[in-house]
């Protein structure tokens, strides 16, 4: 399953995204919360990930689901430390993202 999972995140990797994906889908601009990070992850990652999409790929849904808010709660911690390195985006999405999967690795060890 674990392997799975982490051939799943690798499938995720696209092209690099322009500056205009330094943008929430309302306009607003990105940040390091789970709002900017679900919108880096949809938009990266949503083809496989996102359970309403006729082409989505049930294991990758299985591992996380784009169209759930908490999408990042099923995964691993092992899982979300590789994820930021699978990713393939902009140098602000990436930066971005990497700061949000840190602070969220850091409020589950607090729990």
């Amino acid at each position: 399953m674990r392997t799975a999972a982490v051939l799943l995140l690798a499938a995720c990797a696209g092209a690099r995204a322009d500056s205009s994906s330094a943008f929430l889908p309302d306009g607003g601009p990105l940040r390091n919360d789970s709002e900017s990070a679900l919108a880096i992850v949809r938009r990266h990652c949503g083809p496989c990930h996102h359970s309403d999409l006729p082409d989505h790929k049930p294991e990758a849904v299985a591992v996380f689901d784009t169209t759930r808010a908490d999408w990042h709660l099923p995964m691993t911690p092992e899982q979300l430390k590789k994820a930021p390195g699978r990713l393939r985006a902009s140098d602000l999405e990436q930066r971005l993202f990497g700061e949000w999967v840190k602070a969220e690795l850091e409020r589950r060890e607090a729990r």
